[in-house]
């Protein structure tokens, strides 16, 4: 039977040994274009509980903070003109509100999809949701 010490010092190697590992980049393919309305419009479509759904709702919670975050930059006067405008989205509005807004737009706009989601995303977000002054 191994002693105590002698698993400790077992497991303490294997780390070490992974730590080393870990300091080397491996080479990754990378696919950095832009993902399309259709793509999302897939994501979107998954059920609620697969790693699908969890990327569509990670991709609009960043799209709604970095329009949002665009949109402050602009009126401290600090970065580019905000595009298209600030949005007016009620407290009441949930995430799962802002998605099926997003699917029923890319159902009602096919021509659309083929854009990147960044572009159909700001499009549709603006077109519900645009602050009257």
């Amino acid at each position: 039977m191994v002693s105590d010490i002698a698993l400790y010092q077992r497991v303490k190697k294997i780390a070490a040994a992974g730590a080393v590992f870990l300091c080397f980049p491996l080479p990754v393919e990378s696919d950095s274009r832009d993902v399309t309305g259709l793509e999302l419009m897939g994501f979107c479509s998954a059920a609620e509980v697969t790693a699908r759904a969890g990327f569509c709702r990670g991709y609009v919670r960043g799209m709604l903070e970095g329009m949002s975050a665009h949109h402050a930059q602009n009126i401290t006067g600090h970065g580019a003109p905000a595009a298209p405008g600030p949005l007016c989205i009620t407290e009441q509005t949930s995430l799962s509100d802002i998605i099926k807004i997003l699917m029923t737009y890319l159902a009602a706009h096919p021509a659309e999809r083929s854009g990147p989601a960044t572009s159909v995303f700001a499009t549709a977000m603006q077109a519900k949701f645009p602050c009257v002054q």
